[in-house]
């Protein structure tokens, strides 16, 4: 994902999980989706929220993923 301004301290969240963080920079993250809280009621498509330097981003549309079902092979 990109942005800008990211510290030393930046944390994703998918919905409530926290993401892990593969590679980070400035102006740029790379993280690793976490399994989804899955379960009778729960959404599919979550918000993605980043904490950095003691903000968080907003919630919008653009901000959303979305797990796709799995299917055993």
């Amino acid at each position: 994902m990109d942005g800008l301004n990211f510290a030393s301290d930046v944390q994703v969240y998918f919905g409530d999980n926290l993401a892990e963080i593969i590679d980070s920079g400035p102006a740029q993250l790379v993280v690793k989706a976490p399994n989804p809280t899955i379960g009778f009621g729960k959404p599919s498509t979550i918000n993605v929220t980043v904490l950095t330097n003691g903000y968080s981003s907003p919630a919008s549309p653009a901000d959303e993923f979305t797990y796709l079902e799995r299917h055993g092979l």
